[in-house]
């Protein structure tokens, strides 16, 4: 509930700090809207681990994909096998 796992991909450090910079904007923009306030989302920036080979990336998105599943063990709930977290992509 306090954090997102993603895996993003850009072209350069520039490219990647104006694409996530835009993506809190937005996101926080739209969080106010709901809550109606306003102010800052985010109270700290990202953290960056570039992946450099294909195993690294199959493990990331592994870890990216079944992190529900891994809290729910973790809270002593068990998640159906075959069952897919919607809010995962």
């Amino acid at each position: 509930g306090r954090h997102l796992d993603m895996i993003i991909e850009a072209d350069g450090t520039a490219q990647l700090s104006r694409g996530m910079q835009g993506f809190c904007v937005r996101v926080a923009r739209g969080l106010n809207a709901i809550a109606g306030r306003k102010g800052p989302v985010f109270t700290e920036r990202y953290h960056v681990r570039v992946l450099k080979t294909p195993t690294e990336v199959r493990h990331c998105r592994a870890y990216v994909i079944n992190n529900f599943r891994r809290h729910a063990a973790q809270a002593g709930r068990q998640v159906e096998r075959g069952w897919v977290d919607p809010l995962s992509s």
